[in-house]
C-alpha cells in the first residue's frame, strides 16, 4: 500500500528503504513485488532489494533466488544476491 505507484519514484524509494529499517516482516512480500515489477524505478526496485537484505530470513531464500537469477540491473541483482546470503547465513548455510 505505501509503496504504491502513485506515489514519485523519490517517495517510493524512501518508503522502500524506511521498510527494511523499520525491520517488520509483513513487508517482504510488498517489496519482493516491487523488486519484480520493472515499471517501478530503478532506484525504487534497488532500495526495495536492500530492504530485503535487512529483513529476510531462510524461508525467503527461494524467492530471492528466482528473483535473483537473470534480474536485468546488475547492482539490484548483486543486492538480491546479497539478501540471499545473508537469509542463508541466518541458518549457517551457506
Amino acid at each position: 500500500m505505501f509503496l504504491h505507484n502513485d506515489l514519485t519514484p523519490c517517495w517510493r524509494a524512501a518508503v522502500a528503504w524506511a521498510l527494511g529499517r523499520i525491520g517488520d516482516r509483513r513487508a517482504v512480500p510488498v517489496l519482493m513485488a516491487v523488486v519484480a515489477n520493472l515499471d517501478n524505478a530503478p532506484d525504487t526496485r534497488h532500495t526495495a532489494a536492500e530492504a530485503l537484505g535487512r529483513l529476510a530470513d531462510p524461508a525467503d531464500a527461494d524467492a530471492l533466488h528466482a528473483l535473483a537469477d537473470g534480474y536485468p540491473e546488475e547492482s539490484t541483482r548483486r543486492a538480491l544476491v546479497q539478501a540471499l546470503t545473508r537469509s542463508r547465513h541466518m541458518t549457517g548455510a551457506e
